[in-house]
């Protein structure tokens, strides 16, 4: 259920850049190796993961070359990941141990009882060195709606990554720089027919915009920019980059770094914009790792989660996705600057599930409906 924006806790959200909820790991050498011993029991697990064709390639690969366990890697977005998790769950015949995706479903899927706590899952003595981690320790995604009588030290997912979601692009060659200082620029009449966007309808990258320009200047400014500006949509993150990147449309909302970092590469004109009036979000993207409840193969599983936030994995994943990894030590990857957070930016926390539910929610509701007409 959507609850009404309480003043008093927008305000908050504000001060808790970097607060996603962390809590300490016990590293304990006799249970890890046990775990190990346990895992390779088990032969194999089912992990569901973003489709990237490096990564489902890359991770399975790295883990079954360590620990000798197969991974059969299933590339679902949130929605095919939930109907799926939930049908197995009824069922009572779960082929899905792990997930690899955004917070979103891992909420969803814990107000259904589907969700293991994480918390105290990771043992790994390598992995639980705060000083490998920015912060001081690991991350961990609050529970959400979590079910009556669950613990109070419920964590629904794993967060080892973190970065500032890229909402606005724009072709240098047809926007000057400095052209666009502020959010409120993108509303001149100038620029109408002109912004292209992921589109807002499907879950992807524009709904953590959405929910950040409605965080800034609420529903109204949604309208007028959206619909006001006649914003095309689509959902091919490839051709929003490229669009924008050839300048068909110059200005572009939602593109995601991974579209786009093949055309800078070949030197064409598509920079980030960060408007003075709104730095930006930062979020975990596609990283939060959750475990599924009674599941068949919960101690490979776990191995996976504690192998996945080692040096090894991250570097992997940092690589293959663009999304900066919070381990201090995975370098040389080539993730682009305009993701990482800047030293006294203020930014919102995206991944509060208050956020979500008082934020994002009512102005996707509101948007969604309104394309509609």
């Amino acid at each position: 259920m959507k609850r009404n924006i309480c003043p008093f806790m927008v305000g908050a959200i504000i001060g808790l850049t970097f607060a996603t909820s962390t809590m300490a790991q016990t590293a304990d050498a006799a249970k890890w190796q046990e775990l190990i011993k346990n895992a390779q029991k088990e032969h194999s697990f089912g992990l569901v993961g973003p489709p990237d064709p490096h990564l489902r390639t890359d991770l399975p690969e790295a883990f079954t070359k360590r620990y000798g366990i197969d991974v059969d890697y299933l590339p679902l977005n949130g929605a095919e990941t939930m109907t799926r998790v939930d049908l197995e769950s009824k069922a009572g015949r779960t082929t899905i141990d792990a997930v690899i995706g955004g917070t979103g479903s891992c909420w969803t899927m814990v107000e259904r009882g589907q969700i293991e706590n994480i918390n105290g899952k990771i043992i790994d003595p390598a992995v639980v060195d705060p000083s490998v981690w920015t912060g001081g320790s690991l991350r961990f995604i609050d529970g959400g709606p979590v079910p009556s009588g669950t613990p109070a030290d419920f964590r629904c997912g794993f967060q080892p990554a973190e970065w500032v979601m890229t909402d606005l692009f724009v072709n240098t060659t047809v926007i000057r720089p400095g052209e666009i200082t502020s959010w409120k620029d993108l509303l001149k009449p100038e620029y109408k027919g002109r912004i292209v966007s992921y589109d807002p309808r499907r879950a992807g990258p524009a709904t953590t915009t959405v929910s950040y320009l409605n965080y800034l200047f609420g529903q109204d400014f949604l309208k007028s920019l959206y619909l006001g500006q006649s914003v095309h949509f689509t959902a091919d993150h490839r051709q929003l980059a490229e669009w924008v990147a050839r300048g068909e449309y110059p200005i572009g909302l939602s593109l995601v770094q991974f579209a786009v970092e093949p055309f800078r590469r070949q030197g064409l004109p598509i920079e980030r914009v960060f408007p003075a009036d709104g730095p930006g979000s930062v979020m975990g993207g596609f990283s939060v790792i959750a475990l599924v409840k009674n599941s068949a193969h919960p101690n490979a599983a776990q191995l996976f989660v504690n192998w996945y936030a080692t040096q090894e994995a991250q570097t992997i994943y940092e690589r293959d996705m663009m999304e900066a990894s919070l381990r201090k030590d995975v370098t040389g990857t080539n993730v682009p600057d305009y993701i990482r957070p800047k030293p006294g930016a203020t930014y919102v926390d995206a991944y509060k599930y208050d956020y979500n539910e008082n934020v994002r929610g009512p102005a996707l509701d509101m948007l969604q409906k309104a394309l509609e007409r």
